[in-house]
């Protein structure tokens, strides 16, 4: 039988030629590259809302902790008699800096003081911005600084804590605001017109420009002691 010479010089020209055509295809038509990129914008989309959801979420139970605890230390004054104060106090986190992310209740008995320090939700501080202008009130951050024996609880006595400052509230027995004072002329109170407001933000926008785009107001009456949050 006769052997073709000339199959193998045609089958490595019709490879040649493929391997031309091929190499002559981009790697991404226009087509798949903006269905990649509309993907791309969805999966973006749908992971800032969750990032953001989570966000909001810290944010409300922060304002609960808050809350509950301003409650308390209203509840245990109307309950003991005797005045009880709830305090904050500025805490730095591992990085340095500096945020009121901390408070206790100062609970007097036997003449001494007992404050157990607790920490805001991870992400979570609180802020010293007042309210809109057309929400009558003080924001409490914004008033002075004062030692423990300024906020004039009488039971309470010195200790190596008192000379940190804070910034407190003070209920009376009637579960009323003593301290800060609505209308005082004791230059060791700050005069300020309540309700006051407490602002509870994300803290990693404390650092940004301009105002953090979600704040938790919580509104505390002075009259009643009673707490409201305004979202």
């Amino acid at each position: 039988m006769p052997h073709n010479q000339d199959t193998p010089c045609a089958t490595t020209v019709g490879i040649a030629l493929r391997e031309t055509r091929s190499s002559r295809r981009p790697a991404f038509t226009l087509i798949e590259i903006l269905a990649v990129l509309a993907v791309m914008s969805v999966l973006l989309a749908v992971t800032g809302g969750l990032f953001s959801s989570l966000g909001a979420k810290s944010l409300d139970v922060a304002a609960d902790t808050i809350v509950g605890a301003i409650e308390q230390a209203r509840s245990d004054a109307m309950r003991s008699g005797e005045p009880r104060m709830i305090a904050f106090r500025e805490a730095a986190d591992g990085f340095g800096k500096s945020a009121v992310r901390e408070f206790g209740l100062v609970q007097s008995g036997g003449g001494t003081k007992s404050m157990i320090w607790q920490r805001l939700p991870a992400g979570a501080a609180l802020w010293g911005r007042a309210p809109a202008a057309n929400i009558p009130g003080t924001a409490l951050l914004t008033l002075a600084q004062r030692r423990i024996e300024d906020f004039q609880i009488p039971s309470l006595t010195s200790d190596a804590d008192t000379d940190d400052t804070y910034w407190g509230i003070v209920f009376n027995d009637l579960g009323e605001i003593t301290f800060p004072a609505t209308e005082s002329m004791d230059p060791a109170r700050p005069a300020a017109a309540g309700p006051y407001f407490i602002a509870v933000v994300n803290e990693a926008q404390l650092a940004s420009i301009g105002e953090p785009k979600n704040i938790h107001w919580i509104e505390i009456r002075p009259a009643t002691g009673r707490t409201v949050t305004v979202q």
